[in-house]
């Protein structure tokens, strides 16, 4: 089970990075209107961006309580990852018409 290494929020947010290099961000369940940034947030944030290498946005709070060291309940080992669809060697010319002069005809009658 991957560990908590950095923990930051802001005023509606709290961001996780874990062990095996998964960032999650999860809302709170309300925003703090009040809310001061830690003076090294902006730090800690470049840190997780430069160490992820991957990414989990929740839709609510999963996790309460999360602190540095903190055991994390997600497995990845047998998830698959979305490939890519492959783009085709050349794309269609520019010049090349999407209809038939014919076609269009029809649809001026």
């Amino acid at each position: 089970m991957p560990k908590a290494i950095i923990c930051i929020g802001n005023a509606c947010e709290e961001i996780i990075q874990l062990s095996d290099g998964t960032t999650i961000h999860q809302p709170k369940p309300t925003c703090d209107t009040k809310h001061i940034p830690e003076k090294d947030f902006l730090e800690k944030y470049l840190e997780i961006a430069d160490k992820s290498t991957r990414t989990v946005r929740l839709k609510t709070q999963l996790f309460k309580g999360v602190k540095v060291g903190t055991d994390i309940p997600l497995d990845f080992s047998e998830a698959t990852e979305e490939k890519t669809p492959e783009v085709p060697a050349e794309p269609p010319s520019i010049d090349e018409p999407s209809m038939r002069e014919e076609d269009m005809v029809r649809e001026k009658e």
